[in-house]
């Protein structure tokens, strides 16, 4: 160490810019990045270095549907060195979300100003009452204290929380965490808004693979999940309460001012539970890193629950939670479970969607899902197949995705016939005829060829210069695969005939490929 001391120079420190994540319960982005701190020697060589990850929250103004989402992602980056300017579009699919979370609540322009209003109180007041490390010991008493203080307190914890440099330090304090955990754990049900702090605390531990041990230890991924089945069943009754309300307003036994109240009322206890749900689906999931502890959750019924949330209307909350079903969508055991809550019903309700977002994570889901052969009945008989084809044309739609569904689709000759009155054949025409790529891309063409096996679909691909089309297209850049499709397509009585006229360049080209096996056999 004298040694070193007597070489070092000086201590060089370089940030290099990370990723963004939306913040569970604020109105934030969290930018995390990665600090390198190096010591440097008289003659400019490295002697240490260390890097470090790091956060940075970046408030964000109550946003409404007038904002642009385009510039206030510019102005974001531009003020945070943290954020690079290639994460443009990342920052614009963020804010969006942050934007539909009000939109789902229901915030017009004045409710959103009071918002920021409130926000701004709540920020001067986190100023006066700044939480400091150094005061972890009174935080912790207040533990112990009433309800309000129980708030207070772990408040204070959130604060330090969110600090990455003060998770360490946090990690150490065993008293704090078992009264964190044991308060989890007896007064879950109690206080919202007192189960929310305390989750969120323990979410930016679980931020960090390198946490899961202790998070894990004092068996929060269990409460969690025992938080999510109260919280539901709780939903539950709100609900009941409500159909109560509306039945004695029908028979004119309550004035519809007074159910007016309790819708209120219930839109406000909701949009706090969800807050609550976010931030404790969001522990699971990255607690769900591991795999066995991904089996315990599975054990203990999150694969139902999770399906039955998709009834919720949150965008943000939505696709967390078809973010969590995809991940659990890769084992087959977890498909039948989904499959037995009618999983395909409620995707149904979310494609097309007007959140992206949500609607790329849904079709994701679907994808996986659709591997299955009963799923893929299930998408049918719920007359998903229209739509989905008509999201074909849509503007910033992942395509390979949604053509990958349909592929998987249509290897049930049941269901061939019910594609030809959709738009999917001239869309999948026109992908395969336009391709700037040399050979056409593998999934529209797999799909056609599945689909050219019905003589119904054969012949509308057929129509017009469709099939004379493929053919010279497929001599061209001698591609197998479009040959193939030609060959699908004329081994059909009503479509057999169409191939005598390229009798003549056929022949050619069998000559032309000895040494191409794979073009002589097609």
């Amino acid at each position: 160490l004298a040694k070193m001391d007597g070489e070092a120079k000086f201590v060089k420190r370089k940030a290099k810019a990370g990723y963004v994540e939306i913040h569970p319960t604020d109105s934030a982005l969290v930018v995390f990045y990665e600090v390198e701190a190096s010591i440097l020697g008289e003659d400019g060589n490295n002697i240490v270095s260390e890097s470090n990850l790091c956060q940075k929250q970046v408030r964000v103004p109550a946003l409404t549907a007038r904002t642009d989402v385009a510039v206030l992602a510019s102005r974001i980056i531009e003020k945070c060195k943290y954020i690079h300017p290639s994460q443009q579009g990342e920052v614009e699919q963020l804010l969006l979300f942050l934007q539909k979370r009000n939109q789902s609540i229901g915030h017009d322009a004045k409710t959103a100003e009071k918002s920021e209003l409130q926000r701004q109180l709540m920020a001067t007041s986190a100023k006066q009452s700044q939480a400091q490390l150094s005061e972890i010991d009174t935080y912790v008493e207040m533990l112990y204290d009433d309800t309000k203080r129980k708030i207070q307190g772990t408040s204070m914890i959130l604060q330090l929380a969110r600090e990455a440099d003060e998770l360490e330090e946090l990690a150490h304090n065993e008293t704090m965490l078992g009264a964190l955990a044991r308060i989890m754990r007896e007064d879950g049900l109690k206080n919202t808004d007192l189960t929310t702090n305390i989750v969120s605390i323990f979410f930016f531990f679980a931020s960090y693979s390198t946490f899961h041990p202790l998070v894990s230890h004092f068996k929060i991924g269990a409460t969690c999940i025992k938080i999510l089945d109260q919280e539901m069943k709780r939903y539950s009754l709100w609900q009941e309460a409500i159909r109560k309300r509306e039945r004695k307003v029908k028979a004119g036994k309550m004035a519809s001012e007074e159910l007016d109240n309790a819708l209120t009322k219930l839109n406000e206890q909701q949009f706090k539970q969800e807050q609550l749900l976010f931030v404790a689906l969001h522990l699971l999931l990255n607690l769900a890193e591991d795999t066995q502890t991904e089996v315990k959750m599975v054990k203990k019924g999150i694969v139902p629950q999770l399906v039955m949330l998709l009834a919720r209307m949150n965008y943000e909350f939505l696709t967390l939670v078809t973010t969590f079903l995809k991940k659990l969508s890769v084992f087959k055991e977890n498909v039948a479970v989904m499959q037995q809550h009618d999983i395909i019903a409620k995707l149904s309700l979310l494609l097309p969607h007007q959140s992206k977002p949500l609607e790329h994570m849904c079709l994701r889901l679907l994808l996986n899902l659709s591997v299955d052969k009963a799923i893929r009945k299930r998408v049918i008989d719920v007359g998903l197949l229209p739509r989905l084809s008509d999201m074909l044309s849509d503007e910033g739609v992942p395509l390979g995705v949604l053509i990958s569904i349909l592929y998987n689709l249509s290897l049930d000759e049941e269901h061939l016939a019910l594609f030809g009155v959709t738009d999917t054949i001239p869309v999948v025409m026109k992908l395969i005829l336009t391709s700037e790529s040399e050979y056409a891309e593998l999934e529209p063409v797999a799909l056609a060829v599945n689909l050219a096996k019905s003589p119904r679909n054969a012949k509308i691909m057929c129509e017009g210069a469709g099939l004379k089309l493929l053919l010279k297209r497929g001599l061209r850049v001698r591609d197998p695969v479009l040959l193939k499709l030609v060959r699908t397509l004329c081994q059909h009585d009503n479509t057999q005939e169409l191939l005598l006229e390229f009798i003549d360049p056929l022949g050619k080209e069998i000559h032309a490929s000895r040494d191409d096996p794979d073009m002589l056999v097609e």
